[in-house]
């Protein structure tokens, strides 16, 4: 069977939808769990993300295991965190950050906030790093 010029074009367009109906049957990408990290600056003022910080990914208010300068905070999968000074999270020494990124949908980015939604580019007001003792997060508001 030789396929004319019209006939290729039709047989390429029937190949590509089959293509896309095929990939579209497949299931989605599984969400990423939801996760709070933690950012300070090296000696070469790098970001580096410390990793090893128990109950990131759980909601509720968890103590750090020692009062860190950080950096920066970013999160995934919660509808908002909230970053302190003190341990056990308490409300007069919760942090006030400021969102660095580009600013789309989400007005609560737009100036400086105590509550951390998703994204990784959530900086300490106007200080390099501030010292944290504790989080909570949400996964409902």
């Amino acid at each position: 069977m030789v396929l004319d010029g019209a006939g290729l074009r039709r047989a390429c367009a029937c190949a590509t939808i089959a293509l896309l109906l095929g990939a579209c049957a497949h299931e989605p990408f599984p969400e990423k769990p939801a996760q709070i990290r933690f950012y300070r600056l090296d000696n070469q003022n790098q970001p580096v993300e410390l990793s090893l910080i128990p109950n990131r990914a759980a909601p509720g208010c968890h103590n750090l295991p020692l009062v860190l300068d950080l950096h920066r905070v970013a999160q995934v999968g919660f509808s908002v965190c909230s970053v302190y000074a003190a341990s056990d999270c308490s409300e007069n020494s919760i942090l006030m950050l400021r969102w660095a990124g580009k600013t789309r949908t989400d007005s609560n980015k737009r100036k400086p906030t105590t509550r951390v939604t998703p994204g990784a580019l959530w900086l300490f007001g106007n200080a390099r790093e501030a010292a944290v003792r504790s989080w909570r997060c949400h996964t409902t508001d």
